[in-house]
């Protein structure tokens, strides 16, 4: 199994809240790595900082912390750099859930306006809310679950 992790984040920067510690590199990554190994995955993850252009914004009435692209095994997970402690597990969980939905062939793009999912062609996904997806309810659905595992192996 590959099971190998790439960092290629930008130094992290703190914000001015007194109380917020950046989460380290290292634990962004082991998290991943608890991940990948929960989900018996065989796949290249590419840590990455969010662009400027992908910090997170409220859209539909949710806040982007992360975003996963790829295929074929090799995938890049970017993250905002300013998540909070309890949120790296779940953001890990639903982005690597997302992975293996690709991976499995249960989710694929077709072009800007279609994807595939488990069998149908959903049209104009883009105009849905993020909640109504099938393959978002899926991934915050089954993302809980492994978020409590990668939070309790974090602990260790």
């Amino acid at each position: 199994m590959k099971h190998t992790i790439i960092i290629a984040l930008a130094s992290i920067l703190m914000v001015s809240c007194a109380s917020f510690q950046p989460i380290p590199n290292e634990t962004k990554l082991r998290a991943i790595q608890i991940g990948i190994q929960e989900l018996d995955l065989d796949i290249n993850v590419h840590l990455m900082e969010l662009k400027r252009n992908y910090e997170p914004t409220i859209k539909g009435g949710f806040v982007v912390e992360g975003r996963m692209s790829g295929r074929n095994g090799e995938y890049k997970m970017q993250m905002s750099k300013d998540i909070s402690t309890s949120s790296l597990s779940r953001i890990v969980a639903h982005e690597l859930i997302h992975a293996q939905q690709f991976e499995s062939g249960d989710l694929r793009i077709i072009d800007a306006k279609r994807m595939y999912w488990r069998g149908k062609i959903i049209r104009s996904w883009q105009g849905q809310s993020h909640s109504y997806r099938p393959w978002e309810t899926d991934a915050n659905k089954r993302g809980r679950k492994l978020a409590y595992i990668i939070k309790l192996k974090l602990k260790d």
